[in-house]
């Protein structure tokens, strides 16, 4: 199947085509990416599509700011399908795909692959195209494989992102139902307590309170949720270390790893 990325968004942009021929086309904000979009939103590397058995399959690297298909998060490798919107930084683009000599859909858009070098660049977006065949054929063997260790590492770091932040809003989640039970508790004390002060004058006296409150296996209901609020509370904490841990992992390994420079080829006139 062949298949290409036509940006859909900003508009000034709209119909630029980038066909996906190589294994692996690197979507990011650094020059040596294959569809480079200068887009502060957008990472460096920040997403790569991958031919796998004649199918395309999108794949976020750890980005900052998160890879969308469709508005669904891509958390892991997702099979891309014919029309499938994708979504990185502030700019969007269409996939599309046709099986052997069968014509491209019609999209109302337009390839500007060869005419856009004569256009000037709107706003702070720049998207440029680079040929990413010869990056496996000038290094042999240890080229791929620092492709593939920097990509293993930028997916675990990914990984680690998106289960920090599963930590951080499981812990809001805590803190939230445990910080109202023990409100809820407190709040009882108090109104049963206040309920019982004798007013000035009054012969009857003091009257004890009753301050029963509900159990659960024995415990009283607002002590678990105080618990709850203190365990949520820890794992909001572990989630902010894990995300500060992976955001410095990921620059030490764009350091350690850096996009690898392709060719460019020579622009049509």
């Amino acid at each position: 199947m062949a298949g290409r990325l036509v940006i859909t968004k900003p508009a000034a942009l709209r119909g630029t085509a980038f066909p996906l021929t190589a294994a692996r086309t690197v979507i990011g904000r650094s020059a040596n990416s294959d569809v480079q979009v200068q887009d502060s939103f957008i990472s460096q590397c920040h997403a790569v599509v991958l031919h796998r058995d004649g199918r395309a399959i999108l794949e976020d690297l750890g980005s900052k700011n998160g890879t969308t298909i469709n508005e669904r998060t891509v958390s892991s490798p997702a099979l891309l399908q014919h029309g499938d919107v994708i979504r990185v930084g502030r700019a969007e683009m269409r996939f599309e795909e046709t099986a052997g000599n069968e014509q491209w859909d019609v999209t109302g858009l337009h390839d500007a692959v060869r005419d856009r070098a004569d256009r000037p660049h709107p706003g702070n977006f720049v998207v440029d195209r680079q040929s990413a065949e010869s990056l496996y054929n000038i290094g042999g063997d240890q080229i791929v494989h620092q492709i593939q260790q920097r990509d293993s590492f930028l997916r675990e770091i990914a990984a680690t992102k998106t289960k920090a932040t599963r930590l951080i809003w499981f812990g809001f989640l805590l803190i939230l139902l445990g910080g109202a039970a023990f409100a809820s508790m407190v709040l009882g004390f108090m109104s049963e307590i206040w309920g019982k002060i004798p007013s000035a004058g009054d012969p009857g006296g003091f009257v004890q309170p009753d301050l029963s409150t509900p159990t659960l296996g024995g415990v009283p209901v607002g002590l678990l949720g105080w618990a709850a609020a203190a365990v949520g509370g820890v794992l909001v904490v572990i989630g902010i270390v894990l995300h500060v841990v992976a955001t410095a992992r990921r620059r030490r390994v764009e350091a350690a790893y850096p996009a690898l420079p392709t060719s460019r080829p020579p622009r049509s006139p």
